[in-house]
């Protein structure tokens, strides 16, 4: 056995519904679990997620990687199977899966750019410049000198796919390879801080109304903001303050710097609560409740709350029920074959009568196929 496994297992974000086999490359870094690296497939290049390393050697003949896109793994090792799992549940390919998991834009491919040559550059405007009019994107590539991956990936598909192939083989065009980067970046925005030298008296009467108003509006918010005054903040109250702001960088009478910005699910970053000395009596309440079921690994029902008197029982929740009868016949359907329903006894959630579906009443029913709540748990296949 070698120092390090020969052969990787990697899920290709593509819809395949199994994982591919690759070959390490001769010599350079060894990806681990959870990393990204380029592979090849069919006559293109992919993203591809590392899943495991393995001795064993397949009966047919591998494709090394191509490359590595990072220098560190994009998902903990142990997500692995959480991912294999979902794809197995839901019967989803595992590289949609991981991809679809992981920020966007962190999918790179191989594409095609199309550069003009100076053969072609006398061609299209001199010797053929009716050909513009019937291909449009022809005057871009001329102008440009190049035509973008995205634009050949349209017209690669299309009926010019013959043509750019024989003006490839005239010498009027090259047709390259490339690799699409990333295309995420990190959000920053413009946050503003007062200037460490005091205002000359002169200066101040210098300036325009608009900057006297938003340095007024600064002297009133900057106190509150020790890490700096975001821009749109003060815009939000003076919406003059954007150009005034500028005026006032340009004169060194504040100072303008860009801070990063950590995304949140709400849209705006948490503010920071120091922890209090003492628990209010509510909060004591709801703790009582919680550890108990933190420590068994076990999570309290919705309708649990703080109050003594609204605390129930787990079983004394109440199931939610279906809006519309058609979500029971579904929910029937699913569970026995459509010859086997007795459709005449199948009514709204209202009715008192026995659902046809279970051997017990639903919902709750006692057999091992029924969850709880209205609708019962899928088993993973």
């Amino acid at each position: 056995m070698s120092a390090s496994p020969p052969y990787l297992e990697v899920a290709v974000a593509a819809p395949l519904p199994q994982t591919l086999t690759y070959a390490l490359p001769a010599g350079g870094e060894i990806p681990v679990p959870g990393q990204r690296v380029l592979v090849p497939l069919g006559g293109r290049l992919l993203t591809g997620y590392v899943l495991a390393a393995s001795d064993e050697k397949p009966e047919f003949r591998l494709k090394p990687i191509a490359g590595l896109l990072d220098d560190f793994p994009v998902f903990p090792e142990n997500m692995v199977p959480f991912f294999r799992w979902v794809a197995r549940y839901y019967h989803y390919p595992i590289g949609e899966v991981i991809r679809g998991a992981l920020p966007g834009g962190l999918t790179s491919q191989s594409g095609r750019q199309i550069k003009v040559t100076e053969a072609g550059l006398h061609s299209f405007l001199v010797k053929q410049p009716q050909l513009a009019q019937e291909y449009p994107w022809l005057a871009t590539l001329t102008s440009k000198k190049k035509l973008s991956g995205a634009t050949v990936r349209k017209l690669w598909r299309g009926k010019e796919k013959r043509l750019i192939e024989q003006w490839a083989e005239q010498g009027l065009i090259s047709v390259e390879q490339i690799i699409s980067a990333a295309s995420i970046g990190q959000k920053t925005e413009t946050c503003v801080f007062s200037a460490a030298e005091p205002l000359a008296p002169e200066l101040l009467a210098s300036l325009k109304p608009s900057e006297k108003k938003t340095l007024a509006l600064l002297g009133e918010m900057l106190p509150h903001s020790p890490r700096g005054l975001p821009r749109r903040e003060l815009t939000r109250v003076y919406s003059g303050a954007a150009k005034a702001l500028a005026a006032l960088a340009a004169k060194r009478i504040i100072r303008l710097e860009e801070r990063p910005v950590y995304r949140d699910p709400f849209g705006e970053t948490p503010l920071f609560y120091p922890r209090p000395d003492r628990l209010t009596v509510d909060q004591a309440k709801v703790l009582a409740q919680l550890n108990p079921a933190i420590a068994k690994k076990n999570t309290l029902p919705s309708c649990c709350t703080a109050s003594p008197a609204a605390a129930r029982p787990r079983s004394t929740c109440k199931p939610r029920k279906p809006p519309w009868p058609w979500a029971a016949a579904y929910w029937c359907w699913c569970r026995k074959l459509p010859w086997q329903l007795n459709w005449k006894r199948i009514s709204s959630p209202a009715s008192e009568k026995p659902w046809p579906c279970s051997t017990a009443a639903w919902p709750g029913g006692n057999d091992s196929t029924s969850g709880s709540g209205w609708f019962p748990a899928r088993r993973a296949s």
